[in-house]
């Protein structure tokens, strides 16, 4: 809990990728960590090295590609009291080179 705590706390400054290797791993903490840190995981066998360092340069290559973070959606004066909820939230939402962001957005 204190690590995902961390993460958390240092999410708007940082993506938080994070590699379980072997079957001993905390699934939970790697799974958890990234999504925490808007970033990735992945895990790996402790016997196929090549493959591991494979998911590491993807990993790398989606760290270093910029991102696009903390959306606003604007409405005209006469359209702002009938927006219900938009998810996902334009606030949290973070979208990669490549990627495609949708929002849903309920009208009153």
């Amino acid at each position: 809990q204190r690590v995902l705590k961390l993460i958390e706390e240092q999410e708007s400054a940082c993506r938080t990728y994070t590699i379980g290797v072997g079957h001993g791993c905390a699934k939970r903490l790697i799974i958890e960590g990234a999504r925490c840190g808007d970033g990735k995981y992945v895990f790996v066998g402790e016997s196929d090295p090549s493959a591991m360092k494979l998911e590491i340069l993807h990993m790398l290559d989606d760290a270093i590609t910029p991102c696009v973070c903390g959306f606003n959606i604007e409405t005209n004066k006469e359209q702002e009291g009938m927006i219900e909820f938009i998810h996902p939230n334009p606030g949290r939402l973070m979208v990669r080179k490549g990627e495609v962001a949708s929002f849903l957005v309920k009208l009153s």
